[in-house]
């Protein structure tokens, strides 16, 4: 699939980056994306997010988010749909509500995940569609 030219993305980060920094990558390539998203699952802590940022920028723009404490990570996915933000995540109904504590905040267990493979494919299904189709983000 190819990349709509009506869009261009967006990479950032917040990881420990040595090279870089916390920083931006305007039009990332692929290999851009896999490396911060490698770096996080190394890393375990941070956060890499991907905005589709259409060339009209009174529009909303499209973000795929990913963020990790501890080797436990969620994904956040904002959408757009009759131009209003509609926001997806992971999240598995077959858990019971309860919060995992980190440091900094204590999040929904059920919405966290550790197969990071999980990441790679949304992010590399929002990077050539900008959508996510995973049944695993709702």
């Amino acid at each position: 699939m190819s990349i709509s030219k009506n869009y261009d993305f967006i990479l950032t980060w917040s990881l420990d980056d040595e090279h870089y920094g916390r920083r931006s990558i305007w039009n990332p390539t692929w290999e851009n994306v896999k490396e911060k998203l490698d770096m996080l699952r190394t890393q375990g802590t941070g956060g890499v997010t991907l905005k589709a940022n259409p060339d009209n920028h009174g529009k909303k723009n499209k973000i795929i988010s990913v963020e990790g404490q501890e080797w436990y990570f969620q994904i956040i996915f904002i959408d757009i749909s009759n131009g209003k933000s509609i926001e997806r995540q992971t999240f598995d109904r077959s858990l019971p509500a309860r919060m995992k504590e980190f440091p900094d905040e204590d999040w929904d267990e059920r919405r966290l995940f550790r197969d990071f493979d999980l990441a790679y494919q949304v992010f590399k299904e929002f990077f050539e569609t900008q959508s996510v189709s995973s049944p695993r983000i709702v």
